[in-house]
C-alpha cells in the first residue's frame, strides 16, 4: 500500500532535491519514456528509461534519492501519479512507454489500448 495518495500529498512532506528528484527532457517527440518509481523506488528503471530514450525521446525519471531510508515510502501508484512536469510531457504526447522494476515495458498509446511486453 502506497503511503502517498498521490504527488500532490507526496509533496506536502517530502522534500525537492533532498528526497526526491525530477529529471525530464521535452524533445518534442510523439513519444515518451517514463519512470514514476526511478532511483532507490524501483532500481534499474531510471536506466532503462534513458536508454530507451537514447537521444531521441522525451523522458520523465520521478527518482528517489532518501538515503539510508525505505525508498518504498516514495511509491504512488502510476494511475495515481500527478505530477505536473509529467502530466504536461505526457500531454503533449501521442505514446507513453513506462519501465517497471520488473523489466517490463509498457506502451500506452493515448486513446488506444495498452500493451506490455
Amino acid at each position: 500500500m502506497d503511503r502517498y495518495a498521490s504527488f500532490y500529498e507526496l509533496a506536502r512532506t517530502e522534500v525537492l532535491d533532498e528526497d526526491y528528484a525530477i529529471e525530464s527532457l521535452d524533445r518534442q517527440s510523439e513519444v515518451i519514456v517514463v519512470a514514476p518509481h526511478g532511483g532507490w523506488i524501483e532500481p534499474g528503471t531510471t536506466e532503462i528509461t534513458k536508454a530507451i530514450a537514447d537521444g531521441d525521446l522525451s523522458y520523465y525519471v520521478f527518482v528517489g534519492l532518501k538515503p539510508g531510508k525505505r525508498h518504498e515510502d516514495l511509491h504512488v501508484s502510476s494511475e495515481r501519479f500527478d505530477e505536473p512536469t509529467a502530466l504536461a510531457l505526457i500531454a503533449k504526447s501521442q505514446t507513453v512507454s513506462r519501465a517497471a522494476n520488473n523489466f517490463r515495458l509498457t506502451i500506452q498509446n493515448l486513446g488506444l489500448a495498452e500493451f506490455e511486453s
